[in-house]
């Protein structure tokens, strides 16, 4: 690992960063002790020889021990101080894995990714550094050795000096991983031993993980599959969980926030090429969880070098010691922590679940803590109004404003733009609100700063009295223009001295002063087979600069873009201050106060957007175990250092991604490790860290691979690399990546598997759904060619993918086809508010359509339900409350009626569930077989031929010839 070129932030750098970069080959005296200190180890003293360490010295131990001591301090505070500006961009990148540079990352490498601009901004500082080494291993007690030599003794005092290896367990000979449907979940029984065996013997330990074989009900998943010949895809999918020893099964693990393309990482780069599939990672790390763990204590235990956070799968050598499962130093317990037996330090929370959250104390801090501070402006151009968008807004936040997160501290302001800035003095002492214009664009100032930003207890109800006045206010306006990068320059000087969100309603294109664009696409030259679409690229860069000085000060810019479907108001240009904020984007095409379905999804989701949990000056820093490392990120925010991510505001709607390479062999391991902290303030005041842990078994046999693939998770992570490819080079050349990646993974499996079978398309049973996934890209309105995609549109797609969370976003890529008339057929699923049917999923073909049928379809983002003309008039009327067919409204509607009979409370439910969490909104249309909205529909059918693009079977007809 090459040494840093930037200035080292001591609060976050590692003690391995401080460090020579070269390995050093262990002493043979060195190794002899370390041999002798693990009397039951097998391991010949001249394998832990020859060993080599990353982050070793050429000095000595005590040279070593007061390089440390002058770097980072004892006490665990930071030495930045808070006024300290490190604002220098860098664009140093951490080394790729040489190795692994063939077809898969060449297909997706980016030449000019925006996910990698790397620097340092001022932010609360995250006492979380970053782990030069870590290598997971699972919680374990061990027997205290009174035969150790002194030579063993002598080392064991020395072991603070460097990382050590833990010798019963992480030099053996890696051993077969088995692996488990991933909809399975760990017992919640706890992780408590059994007091007879609360010390197991380092032989229970290599019997529990030499049991861990290719269990059979997970190896069907290895066995090939011939596509051109398979036809039941959806029968018996099973998506692989990553299989532990018996002694972890107690540990709380929720896939949905943390997990791996891989449950079984391969033990070397070579076997990962030989394999040809990605591997990443991906978080979700503020999701909502209903019984989060949270420990409040007055010491936060972490290891003294690599910074990791205790969890469960450390070591505890003793009721004294622990040892860190990232690098292996060994750390001494609190005081809290020691009792009179080894049981109750078992059950700390800590201790049990893969997801905690810590309550910081103050030296997490820099500042004190920041309030809620919200910003909303609103386009009040002519073309603004007319939508009919500014007083459903206006009714919206009035209705919300008691429920806005935060405390007696909160503070609002409002400001409105077209070609002037209009600003609101809402100090509480005034009888009415004041407006206060500005035309002067080019050089904004703020008239009256200490009125502007008011706290939203004092001065509500100017508040409420400026909500009810602003529609009228601009009602008559004829003004065309909007300075929307006027207005933005305007709020980020409000906001410096406080850092906050600002919320912008962007209706119509920013024509005017600061930040202005052009039109630059003519809807109707857009080429039917156009492989380059330039304007996806930032005509200008003044909204990434603006971003980036937001970010510095822990402001947030989020985009609510409400079109009228005339014109675009190219996105890809201001999404830049939405992404290298931390922010998100909503887009409406065709919105219009007439049209009740848009309408209710802005409603819907903008009525979450005010309610949903926040987390303000946040940081984010993911560490992994020794040989492996982070090399590119996917999602919004700005890289502070290689491994920081900078999160002005987190809400739990947003994802992240990042790919893995391997750079060091991984066969002295049993387990590799990867552990997140988001570091953040929630809206009470309080300084909070969330801290997920993920462990996966290391594995040397390509079946364990194979058989361990998580296929949803691989088309989500192709998806993010075809994103940067689309945006660095055209989509033409992500569509052709998109092939390649199933050509080349199929390639390297039939030559694993001796195929003679040489253009036949044969991958493992894990990876059946990857082709008619990746085709699902392919038609995917990002990623689709055609003159029927608006450039808006596409560029918030091609967002989403970045952001949305993994199960919502393969809805969009492949959505669920379901036989509502079939509902009283199938078995019921208990919940809160009653059964709720569960509908098998149908594939995607007109050939699963029937006209005596009613069928509903999730895309995601929206939902349909088909109604053929064929179908009984009893089910029409206990559903939709008409008589029959005809007495169907041929547009569409929009709601299903709340009728008091068995079969529409159970559809009613079924909606509910497949809605319940979801981040966005998913507006229904109710059509008829014979209704104009027809093609919206049929459009979905992945597995058929549409508009150009070709069937599933042709599809897989084409990959053939791509083999052959």
């Amino acid at each position: 690992m090459s040494r840093r070129k930037y200035p080292v932030d001591p609060t976050t750098a590692s003690a391995s960063e401080y460090l020579p970069s070269s390995s050093t080959i262990m002493s043979d005296s060195l190794a002899k002790m370390q041999h002798a200190g693990n009397p039951g180890s097998n391991i010949p003293s001249s394998t832990v020889a020859t060993h080599t360490y990353n982050h070793a010295l050429h000095t000595t131990a005590d040279q070593w021990h007061s390089e440390i001591r002058g770097q980072i301090p004892s006490n665990g505070k930071s030495m930045l101080p808070p006024s300290e500006d490190h604002a220098q961009l860098v664009t140093d990148k951490p080394s790729m894995d040489a190795t692994h540079s063939d077809s898969l990352k060449q297909n997706f490498q980016s030449l000019n990714s925006n996910s990698q601009i790397q620097g340092t901004i001022p932010a609360p500082v995250d006492q979380s550094h970053k782990a030069g080494v870590s290598v997971t291993s699972k919680r374990r007690y061990y027997p205290v050795q009174d035969t150790a030599s002194s030579a063993s003794r002598k080392f064991d005092a020395d072991v603070a000096a460097r990382p050590v290896m833990n010798q019963q367990y992480f030099q053996s000979s890696p051993s077969k991983s088995s692996v488990s449907p991933l909809n399975q979940t760990f017992p919640s029984t706890g992780n408590v031993l059994p007091s007879s065996h609360s010390q197991p013997s380092q032989e229970m330990i290599q019997q529990q993980f030499g049991s861990m074989t290719l269990q059979p009900q997970s190896q069907h998943l290895v066995n090939p599959v011939n596509l051109s010949q398979e036809k039941n895809l959806f029968d018996s999918t099973v998506v692989p969980k990553a299989e532990l020893p018996e002694i972890f099964r107690g540990v709380d693990y929720d896939p949905s926030i943390f997990r791996c393309t891989v449950n079984a990482i391969p033990h070397s780069s070579g076997l990962l090429s030989k394999c040809k599939v990605p591997l990443g990672l991906y978080i979700h790390p503020y999701k909502d969880i209903q019984n989060l763990t949270v420990v409040s204590s007055s010491v936060i235990t972490r290891c003294r070098v690599c910074r990791t956070y205790l969890n469960p799968f450390v070591t505890l050598l003793s009721n004294h010691q622990w040892k860190c499962n990232l690098c292996f130093r060994v750390n001494d317990l609190p005081n809290e922590f020691i009792y009179n037996n080894n049981a109750s330090i078992n059950k700390r929370p800590e201790l049990r679940n893969c997801t905690v959250e810590f309550i910081a104390p103050s030296e997490y801090m820099v500042r004190p803590p920041q309030p809620a501070v919200y910003l909303f402006m609103f386009d009040v151009s002519f073309t603004a109004t007319s939508t009919g968008y500014l007083e459903a807004a206006c009714r919206i936040l009035k209705e919300e404003l008691d429920n806005l997160p935060g405390d007696s501290r909160t503070m609002i302001g409002i400001i409105a733009f077209d070609s002037s800035i209009h600003f609101f003095n809402l100090k509480s002492s005034l009888p009415q609100p004041q407006m206060l214009i500005i035309s002067e664009i080019n050089d904004v100032f703020l008239p009256s700063p200490d009125d502007l930003l008011v706290n939203l207890q004092e001065s509500k109800e100017l508040v409420i009295s400026l909500l009810d006045q602003l529609p009228n206010l601009f009602d008559s306006s004829r003004n065309v223009h909007s300075a929307t990068g006027a207005a933005m320059q305007a709020g980020y000087k409000l906001l410096i001295p406080t850092g906050g969100r600002i919320t912008v309603f962007q209706i119509s294109l920013p024509n005017f002063g600061p930040g202005a664009l052009k039109m630059r696409e003519d809807p109707n030259q857009r080429a039917a087979t156009a492989k380059e679409i330039p304007q996806l690229v930032p005509a200008t860069d003044f909204y990434k600069k603006l971003a980036l000085d937001c970010c510095g000060h822990q402001i947030c810019i989020d985009l609510f873009s409400n079109i009228d479907g005339k014109t675009d108001i190219y996105t890809s240009d201001l999404a830049c201050v939405s992404k290298y904020s931390a922010g998100c984007i909503y887009y409406y095409c065709n919105y219009h106060r007439t049209n009740s379905a848009i309408s209710m999804k802005f409603e819907t989701e903008l009525r979450r957007y005010l309610n949903r949990n926040l987390g303000l000056e946040a940081v984010m820093r993911i560490r992994c175990t020794r040989g492996l490392s982070i090399h590119t990120f996917y999602g919004n925010f700005f890289v502070r250092s290689t491994d920081l991510l900078a999160l002005p505001n987190i809400n739990p709607d947003t994802s992240f991604g990042m790919q893995v390479s391997i750079e060091e062999s991984l066969s002295d391991l049993k387990l590799a490790c990867f552990q997140a902290a988001l570091l953040y303030t929630n809206t009470k005041g309080e300084r909070r860290i969330r801290v997920h842990t993920l462990a996966i078994p290391v594995v040397a046999s390509p079946d364990q691979i194979y058989g361990s693939l998580d296929y949803r998770l691989i088309v989500n992570m192709l998806s993010k690399m075809a994103v940067d490819r689309t945006l660095a080079a055209s989509i033409g050349d992500a569509r052709e990546a998109l092939l390649n990646a199933i050509v080349d993974t199929t390639k390297a499996f039939k030559a694993h598997v001796r195929s003679s079978q040489k253009s036949e398309v044969v991958l493992p049973s894990s990876l059946k759904l990857l082709p008619l996934l990746v085709l699902g890209l392919l038609k995917h309105t990002a990623f689709r060619l055609g003159t029927s995609t608006p450039l808006d549109a596409r560029t918030f797609a091609l967002h989403q993918f970045n952001t949305l969370p993994m199960e919502t976003i393969l809805l969009t890529i492949y959505p669920s086809l379901y036989a509502l008339h079939d509902v009283d057929k199938s078995e019921g699923l208990r919940t809160v508010s009653g059964a709720v049917p569960n509908l098998p999923q149908l594939p995607l073909s007109w050939e699963k359509i029937y006209k005596n049928g009613i069928y509903l379809l999730d895309a995601g983002t929206i939902m349909f339900i088909w109604i053929g003309r064929s179908v009984d008039p009893r089910l029409i009327h206990e559903l939709f409350d008409k008589d029959n067919f005809s007495s169907l409204p041929d547009t569409y509607m929009v709601s299903l009626p709340d009728l008091n009979n068995p079969l529409s409370n159970l559809i009613r439910r079924f909606l509910a569930s497949l809605r319940l969490s979801r981040p966005i909104s998913a507006p229904l249309y109710i059509i008829r077989e014979d209704s104009r909205f027809r093609k919206e529909f049929s459009q979905n059918f992945i597995n058929d031929r549409t508009e150009a693009t070709m069937s599933y079977f042709e599809f897989i007809v084409h990959i053939q010839k791509q083999l052959a």
